[in-house]
């Protein structure tokens, strides 16, 4: 176990993990100022109560056969991704805060389980699921992002649930190349563009969309396909 220690590096990362037997302990640490990654992840492990700042690139990195388990982090004002995920693994209770880039990326297989965070302040979207990015995203809470909230494109099977997505700049979820998926019980408002818009043969599942001040409902554009399991209307008639 790593316990209440201040962990830097001037190269490399500041915590490496690796291979299927990596299970240790990282717990109520400072992790930051690293000229590459916070914490890389290609093992296992749980790293719980950290806070993770100031990293040049992602501040974790979970790369293919990476499956930690983090708990109770900040993830704080990084220059790239706040989570960059090509593996596996459980991210609870977390803040992602102020990263320049995206809160939360999974790409390429990227199958994690994200649940109770609070994401904002990213300078992209907060949440990105791209090229076959997997698995389930439920109760967090995205507000004032840049871009779209949640950005899926050439996703599948992504189940995005009990989210409130709220005061961003452009969109609240936007599915789009291919992008899949089933987005359920999700309060969307306020947002300066459509709360869903879907276009370039987007193809998600709508259940229980909810946009109490009526504001930015779900828009379909021309090319789009959508399926839903009940109708999504919008209160202004377009």
């Amino acid at each position: 176990m790593i316990d209440e220690c201040d962990l830097t590096s001037a190269i490399g990362k500041v915590v490496y993990s690796t291979g299927k037997d990596s299970g240790r302990v990282i717990r109520d640490c400072l992790i930051r100022d690293r000229k590459r990654y916070g914490v890389y992840d290609h093992g296992q492990g749980t790293i719980e109560r950290c806070v993770i700042s100031g990293n040049a690139i992602a501040g974790v990195a979970i790369s293919e056969g990476g499956n930690p388990d983090l708990q109770d982090c900040e993830i704080l004002v990084g220059k790239d991704a706040g989570v960059y995920d090509h593996g596996q693994g459980t991210m609870g209770k977390c803040a992602i805060l102020g990263d320049t880039k995206s809160g939360v990326q999974m790409i390429k297989g990227g199958d994690p389980m994200v649940r109770d965070c609070v994401i904002r302040v990213g300078k992209e979207a907060d949440v990105i699921v791209l090229e076959q990015g997997l698995r389930t995203i439920e109760r967090c809470v995205i507000s004032g992002t840049a871009l779209a909230s949640v950005e899926i494109r050439m996703g599948e099977d992504t189940l995005v649930r009990d989210w409130v997505i709220w005061d961003g700049k452009q969109a609240g979820v936007y599915v789009h190349y291919q992008g899949q998926g089933t987005i359920e019980k999700c309060e969307i408002h306020g947002n300066a563009y459509a709360g869903l818009p879907i276009s370039t043969a987007g193809n998600p599942v709508v259940r229980e969309y909810q946009d109490p001040r009526q504001e930015g409902c779900c828009r379909l554009r021309p090319r789009a396909r959508t399926r839903h399991d009940r109708k999504v209307r919008d209160p202004r008639g377009t």
